[in-house]
This record gives structure tokens, sequence and C-alpha cells, in this order.
């Protein structure tokens, strides 16, 4: 997952290199400058606290002969330089995604989702924000969220629970990978069955020929 993830934050990476400008000014000025300053250190600085607990929690899989230093210099360096990388592209990409970040990504990477779409409807004209800006029903989500929490249970290693599976593979976790292929097989199969039936009832009725009085 960590080079799934890292791939596709290259790609991004890429284009803004290649085209985005880098922004210079800014309209904040003196004490409103060191305002959204503080504001955004605190909000990079809470989101580096808030995975801390996750590498302290899989440093228990390390042998005790390993080297606090080294294990503690690989879990900073890990998160700053990955929060570092993220959010740079965040400030650089800020005037291109503005308050839409999913439409701002999609229109940098050339709005491939959305083309995919448009050759689907055989060539209709691409909308990124009517593509995006469509209400999606919720329930797929939290059926799909319910299913691979279920699935995932068997699986875990915690200090409050340890599931029958991972307790047979001698403490194994597998509940992570578990729970993203039990969300993929329900989820998938319900937004299909959603779209299905979307589709199915914008479709106009035709009468029965001879149906008229």
């Amino acid at each position: 997952m960590t080079f799934v993830l890292g791939a596709a934050f290259v790609v991004p990476s890429v284009q803004l290199l290649s085209g985005v400008p880098l922004p210079v000014s800014g309209s904040a000025r003196g004490g409103e400058r060191l305002g959204a300053f503080v504001l955004t250190s605190t909000i990079a600085l809470s989101l580096a606290i808030s995975w801390a607990p996750y590498a302290s929690d899989f440093s228990r899989y390390l042998p005790r002969t390993t080297s606090r230093p080294r294990m503690f210099w690989y879990s900073l360096l890990g998160m700053v330089l990955s929060f570092a990388w993220v959010q740079a592209l965040g400030l650089w990409g800020a005037e291109l995604f503005t308050d839409q970040t999913a439409a701002g990504v999609h229109g940098l990477l050339g709005g491939g989702d959305a083309r995919l779409r448009a050759k689907a409807r055989r060539g209709a004209p691409i909308d990124i924000e009517a593509e995006f800006g469509r209400p999606q029903p919720w329930w797929p989500a939290c059926v799909a969220f319910v299913a691979a929490f279920a699935a995932a249970v068997p699986f875990m290693n915690t200090t409050l629970f340890v599931g029958p599976v991972a307790a047979a593979l001698h403490g194994d976790d597998f509940a992570y990978y578990i729970a993203f292929l039990a969300y993929m097989a329900a989820y998938v199969p319900l937004r299909l069955f959603v779209r299905t039936a979307r589709t199915e009832a914008a479709e106009p009725v035709v009468a029965a020929p001879g149906g008229g009085g």
C-alpha cells in the first residue's frame, strides 16, 4: 500500500512541476500572515501527532534488540518527509485545487475519470464540476464499510482483541488487507447496482402500440 500511495502522489507531483507556477504572493500581511503560518503549522503538527500512535503500534513487532534511536529517527523521518511532500503539493496547487480538491486533482491530471465517463456517454461534453457535484447515495459506502469491518474482525491483533485467524497465524495481523478487499468486493457491485437503477429510471417509458384510447 505504501508503494501504491507513493505512486499516486508522484503523478500529481510531476504534473505540478511541468506546468503549474509556484505561488509567490498572498493577500495576508503582518499579523494575519503570522496567524496563517501558526495555524498551518498547528494543523501539520496535529496530523503528525495523530499518526504517531500507529508508528508506535507497529514498533511492537520489532525485536527487543532493535536500536531505539534508529526506530525513533526512521519513524520521525518517515512522517516528516511524507507529510512535507504531500502538504507541499497542496500549497503548490492551492490556486488550482481551491476548495474542490477532487475536481482540482482531476483537472490537473487531465480529468481521466471524467473522460472515461464522457467516452461511455459516446462523446458527451466533459464538465468536471458536474461530474463530481452530482449527489451520490450514502448507503453503498456505509454498507461496504460495515461489511469490511466485520470481515476484518477475525484477522485483528490488537491489545483489546485478538481474532481467531490472527491467533492461528501466530499474531499476524491481516485486518487492513482483508478490510480493503472486502470493502471493494461489497462497494463495487453496490455502486454498479445504483448506476444501473439510475440509468433505468432515467430512460423514457415508451408506450405500447395501440395502447391509446
